[in-house]
């Protein structure tokens, strides 16, 4: 199985989601800079989970929906049922 870059975008994200959530802590603010401030307790469990969910839904779903799109730019007919794209 090979991965395409927004599988490993996606993954990666939700591998920084994780190790928010273990450490139940978030630095906000710019990079290079001391954090503006920093979010803890409920809301960084909440904001991690956020992540590991989009990052998630990133390393699933849009490599799927970028195969649909470039059937369908390529002039083909997308079958849903199997999952291939037929060219006329």
């Amino acid at each position: 199985m090979s991965f395409e870059w927004p599988q490993i975008w996606g993954f990666s994200f939700a591998f920084v989601g994780l190790v928010l959530l273990f450490r139940r802590k978030v630095d906000v603010g710019i990079q290079g800079r001391p954090a503006s401030f920093v979010i803890t307790g409920k809301w960084a469990i909440i904001l991690s989970l956020l992540i590991i969910a989009l990052g998630l839904f990133v390393g699933f779903q849009v490599p799927k929906h970028l195969k649909i799109d470039s059937c369908l730019d390529g002039g083909g007919k997308y079958n849903y049922q199997t999952n291939l794209c037929e060219h006329k």
